[in-house]
């Protein structure tokens, strides 16, 4: 009904002389851009969840959408891409081995798949809860605990999951390479254990 309107004003004052038809065409023009004018709204029911977090195997991609689920694709010889039905909904963080996945759920939960050559995806009980981050190496997995403690399991040749003491306590964040684990400690130090070819894990007297 507005449209219709602003047409019939516009036929009637093009007859009132030329400046004024002028002033009015603008006028009509600016008021027939803003009745047309229709903002797009988002439908919530069918807005799609963006997503939030990645992570990368070896052959495998992992991504966490904003609505707490897990979508992975990629090689998937080992399942690391079959997202079991507790890593549907409530996940936080997500990490990637080699060959596995591994979630944390917002109940403070791990759940890993993929993978199990070394049990990287037997979670522990020690992990089953109070768990504040995850990350995953080649064949093991890591997990720090609120209570600022590091728990690790999987393959261990390399001494990577075995935790050293000063590692129990006081850790803030943590990583792992394929074959080793390290900790990032609230007082600004760093530590890391496991396999140590290169160096990887002898920390320069500045860390």
């Amino acid at each position: 009904m507005a449209h219709k309107t602003i047409e019939k004003n516009f036929v009637f004052n093009i007859f009132q002389g030329s400046g004024f038809v002028f002033l009015k065409t603008v006028l009509i023009i600016t008021l027939i851009t803003t009745c047309l004018y229709v903002p797009v709204v988002a439908d919530a029911a069918t807005e799609r969840p963006g997503f939030i977090e990645t992570a990368t195997g070896r052959h495998h991609t992992a991504a966490l959408k904003s609505d707490g689920s897990v979508i992975a694709w990629g090689e998937n010889n080992y399942g690391q891409c079959d997202v079991p039905a507790s890593a549907a909904s409530g996940v936080i963080a997500i990490a990637a081995g080699d060959f596995h996945t591994v979630a944390l759920k917002s109940d403070s939960s791990v759940v890993a798949w993929g993978q199990n050559n070394f049990g990287q995806c037997n979670v522990p009980a020690a992990a089953a809860t109070g768990v504040v981050e995850v990350t995953a190496g080649l064949g093991h997995t890591a997990v720090l605990k609120s209570d600022g403690s590091v728990i690790s399991w999987g393959w261990n040749e390399f001494g990577q999951c075995s935790v050293p003491a000063n590692a129990l306590s006081g850790i803030i964040d943590i990583d792992a390479g394929a074959y080793h684990t390290v900790a990032l400690k609230s007082d600004g130090t760093v530590i890391a254990w496991g396999f140590n070819s290169r160096g990887q894990c002898d920390v320069p007297p500045l860390l």
